[in-house]
């Protein structure tokens, strides 16, 4: 069976990982219709050894200017099957992993499937570290594959912010058309895939596989970690997620069983979500005087600081608790009873 699916390859600079990836490649590229490699002009051979070693009928090669999001649009733009995968280089997955997703995404008619990846370090140890889709799976004990409601899919990508409700791309499906209508964002450096959850939560269907059946890895940085550009990113993911709350509100349907406790997980959301960007943009304010050269411990505007930052913290862990409490039942409800045939 070929599934009906284009598999996204973005690659720049990457020939160390690249024998062992196309290597993997290998065992499911005959099964999907279609292979599209977007390459921001390597010059370290990649492009050379892409040439030679993935070939096929259903190959194709293009070449975009670098920018990670970038060329995953570019890509997208010449799918032309249902469903989109994008298979980063370093991170794999199995045959039966796109066969389930693809299944995933036909049953529950939803526009991207999120799985949870099996979390690698570069050394091949797994890593100790999880992810919202990890945390939720575990913490609300999903065990087979479930479409979330729009207020839980809006509440999850918000509440686990600036982490993403996505986890990786390359353990997820995507649905083409849904992709052409809502790109990935440019702007906000490496966390594009963190902005669209936090931009099209309420807009786009999503649906739960449970099992692992991908790896991604954690590789070394190659660039230093800019912490506060980091901050401010956050803070703007975090006022965009308002935003989609405030425009869900706002063209609100009639109540329903499953979206019963909508108007109130709304308004404590809101609360919730600007509680956070008070208390992150005092971190940050405290970060830059802390590192503003003189001895931080003998700055009174740093205690200030420091002050005002954690009692903003004791106003937003209150209202984390309840909004967990109170989205509980909703996520609850969706849940498989024992008498549901699994899909």
């Amino acid at each position: 069976m070929v599934l009906p699916i284009t598999v996204v390859v973005p690659t720049y600079n990457v020939m160390t990982m690249l024998p062992r990836h196309v290597a993997a490649m290998r065992a499911w590229m005959p099964h999907v219709e279609k292979v599209v490699v977007v390459d921001s002009y390597s010059q370290d051979g990649t492009s050379d050894y892409l040439s030679a070693n993935l070939t096929g009928h259903n190959v194709e090669i293009l070449r975009h200017p670098p920018g990670l999001y970038e060329s995953w649009n570019f890509g997208v733009s010449h799918a032309d099957t249902p469903f989109v995968y994008f298979s980063t280089v370093g991170d794999t997955i199995s045959r039966d992993g796109l066969t389930a997703l693809c299944q995933t995404a036909v049953s529950l008619d939803c526009d991207v499937v999120i799985s949870p990846p099996r979390l690698m370090t570069d050394r091949g140890k797994l890593a100790e570290q999880s992810w919202p889709i990890h945390q939720i799976i575990s913490l609300y004990g999903i065990r087979s594959p479930l479409l979330l409601s729009e207020e839980v899919a809006t509440y999850i990508s918000t509440r686990y912010l600036p982490a993403s409700i996505l986890g990786s791309s390359a353990s997820n499906l995507y649905r083409t058309d849904c992709l052409r209508k809502l790109p990935f964002p440019c702007e906000f450096g490496q966390i594009g895939d963190v902005a669209w959850g936090a931009l099209y939560a309420t807009q786009v269907s999503f649906g739960v596989y449970p099992e692992t059946i991908s790896d991604f890895v954690h590789h070394k940085r190659q660039r230093p970690w800019d912490s506060v550009t980091y901050g401010k990113r956050s803070c703007m993911l975090f006022e965009l997620a308002s935003d989609q709350v405030l425009a869900r509100r706002q063209s609100e349907k009639p109540a329903n069983t499953a979206e019963r406790h909508m108007p109130e997980t709304d308004v404590l959301l809101r609360h919730w979500i600007q509680a956070s960007i008070k208390r992150r943009m005092l971190d940050l304010d405290l970060r830059e005087e802390r590192s503003s050269g003189a001895y931080w411990m003998l700055n009174p505007r740093a205690w200030r600081l420091r002050w005002a930052r954690n009692r903003a913290l004791a106003a937003e862990r209150p209202l984390e608790r309840q909004l967990d409490d109170m989205i509980r039942p909703a996520i609850e409800d969706s849940l498989p009873t024992s008498g549901q045939a699994a899909v």
